[in-house]
């Protein structure tokens, strides 16, 4: 086996022989000069690894045109033999080295297994306990609010003064109230509060349905408008465009009356 020393005898001898300097080398091949000398010399520095020697070495014998066979073929990695107590020892040790129970593929297969089961744990969870909640929540029904819709109260027309004229005596069941001047009947009603009317225009119905606070309603007739409910006092008139009270201290619980072209009848 030819060793450190004796390949850089060779390379030396060849390149003395062609009469090349070491920093001609250097310049040439690049090799840093330190390692150059080293390989000539056959000793170890400590940037010249066996990967780096073989390399080196046969760079330097390509330039100086020599075999790179003749140099490299018989190297190898010059290794220091351990005293026999030293050899026995360690290859006992590598005989009771014990053997991995898992292998780390293994280990980092169960370990994603694990985390994979706690999230599905946790979501599981989340969506017992987000069911229950819902399930627990109280459930208010919506009550039916019945309003009835207010209408444009229609504009009063100027009423002509006529001369007076002598009339008979009305009935006394009769509230006079203001007596139209044209050939129809506006009437219009405003709930002081919440009261329960039925409504009768010309004999159709035109409304059956609990009147809120405030609410207003009017309707236009030719004969006459009927109108019913559990008390009546608790509502405002106006009349063809004037306001009118055909309740007095006496009808506190009128129950049903008649607008025609003579004014309020009251039927208790």
């Amino acid at each position: 086996m030819v060793d450190r020393a004796q390949k850089g005898k060779i390379l030396k001898k060849a390149r003395e022989a062609k009469g090349i300097t070491l920093e001609a080398v250097q310049d040439a091949t690049k090799i840093p000069l330190d390692s150059l000398k080293a390989i000539e010399e056959g000793y170890r520095v400590r940037t010249l690894t066996d990967f780096y020697y073989r390399a080196f070495v046969k760079l330097y014998a390509q330039f100086l045109a020599i075999d790179v066979k003749s140099v490299l073929e018989n190297y190898k990695e010059e290794k220091v033999p351990l005293p026999t107590k030293f050899r026995k020892a360690k290859s006992f040790l590598r005989e009771k080295e014990p053997s991995p129970f898992l292998k780390k593929e293994t280990v980092n297969l169960i370990l994603k297994g694990l985390v994979g089961i706690l999230v599905l744990v946790v979501v599981v969870v989340f969506l017992f306990a987000l069911g229950r909640w819902i399930k627990s929540r109280p459930i208010q029904p919506r009550k039916p609010v019945i309003k009835a819709e207010a209408k444009k109260v229609a504009k009063p027309k100027p009423v002509v003064a006529e001369k007076k004229v002598s009339k008979p005596q009305p009935d006394p069941s009769v509230v006079v109230g203001v007596k139209p001047k044209n050939a129809k009947i506006n009437l219009t009603i405003r709930a002081k509060k919440p009261i329960w009317v039925n409504v009768r225009v010309d004999g159709v119905d035109r409304l059956r349905a609990t009147l809120s606070k405030g609410a207003v309603e009017t309707w236009t007739a030719k004969e006459s408008i009927e109108i019913s409910g559990k008390s009546l006092a608790d509502l405002e008139f106006e009349l063809n465009g004037q306001a009118t009270n055909p309740a007095s201290k006496t009808h506190r619980t009128i129950k049903k009356m008649i607008i025609n072209q003579d004014g309020f009848k009251i039927l208790d």
